[in-house]
């Protein structure tokens, strides 16, 4: 019951062993602790979950004037602020490097739990300090993605719904990563290019930021060529506009594209045993949250105590002895 020690389930989900968490040993450990503990902690978090998220919706939807939205907006923070404890609470046992760097989909639910406190704060600071309806609206804005993101964590328990959340995140974080990056580099030369050579986005815009913000457009799609027809060195810079769709919006996204689909077929023949990793990170998570008392009661015991030490009880059946009539 120490939180400071690491058992053997733990090991395993940080190392993520993927060829020993398909043991018969190790699975029957997952599932009695999901029996014991885990289904109704799940069970409690989805509801909570789903709570918040008709909270902030009667919050924001309501006018502002309305008694009933105010009361809501106070149960809005008292709900973050129940979550903002449960996460400096595992900052407190794990520490903040451990916490932050937690590995596998968890990390998406603490960048969004992150998302919801700072927004919520930002909101705050807003009423106290008379700010605008429109930048509260913004902080507003965020939260939402942080309290919708964060039914993704709700998802993952369900094997059938689990299976794509956890292809999402390999996809976010390796295939996304690595195109980012090398995008970057492209983005980066030919908006400086272009912003050098004059190119006329309309409206007299011709800062750095705004060529950016048009070959980022340029990469999804939406691409005029007049603009740079009309340049000072017209045909430099149109060859430079062809070359640039063709390297980012045509090799660059088919790359991205080719890599994700590569992505999917590899997570695909191994999705039972990462599903069940995840699923024993979810379980070994709720465990940590739960209080010592909590975790000693009867109803959470999934273990068997001989002379003060704890013990895992199995029982093996022979199918082949006693499905063969003898």
């Amino acid at each position: 019951l120490d939180p400071t020690r690491q058992g053997a389930l733990e090991h395993l989900i940080l190392q993520e062993r993927l060829d020993l968490i398909s043991l018969h040993r190790i699975k029957d450990l997952v599932d009695r602790k999901w029996a014991a503990f885990g289904r109704r902690q799940f069970v409690k978090r989805c509801m909570g979950a789903i709570g918040y998220i008709i909270v902030f919706l009667v919050a924001v939807l309501l006018p502002r004037s309305s008694g009933v939205r105010s009361g809501f907006e106070l149960l809005l923070v008292a709900l973050t602020t129940r979550n903002t404890w449960f996460h400096v609470r595992e900052m407190r046992m794990r520490g903040i490097r451990g916490h932050v760097l937690r590995h596998g989909v968890a990390k998406l639910q603490n960048v969004s739990s992150l998302a919801c406190m700072f927004s919520i704060l930002i909101v705050i600071w807003c009423r106290i300090s008379g700010g605008s309806v429109i930048d509260e609206n913004a902080a507003l804005s965020i939260l939402s993605l942080g309290i919708w993101f964060n039914l993704l964590w709700v998802l993952l328990g369900f094997r059938i719904t689990g299976h794509y959340v956890i292809m999402l995140y390999n996809m976010i974080i390796s295939d996304m990563g690595v195109f980012l990056m090398i995008a970057f580099v492209f983005l980066g030369g030919f908006s400086t290019s272009f912003h050098l050579l004059g190119v006329d986005l309309g409206q007299g815009s011709r800062g750095l930021l705004d060529q950016v913000e048009c070959c980022i457009a340029a990469m999804l799609g939406s691409f005029e060529l007049e603009a740079y027809r009309l340049a000072p060195y017209r045909r430099l810079t149109t060859s430079l506009a062809l070359i640039y769709v063709v390297l980012l919006s045509v090799l660059l996204v088919n790359m991205l594209i080719a890599k994700m689909g590569d992505t999917y077929a590899r997570i695909s023949d191994e999705a039972d045993k990462r599903w069940q990793l995840e699923k024993a990170r979810l379980i070994w998570s709720m465990e940590r949250s739960m209080a010592v008392d909590e975790r000693a009661c009867k109803t959470c015991v999934y273990w068997v105590s001989v002379k003060g030490k704890r013990y895992l009880q199995v029982e093996e059946v022979d199918r082949e002895h006693w499905g063969s009539g003898r």
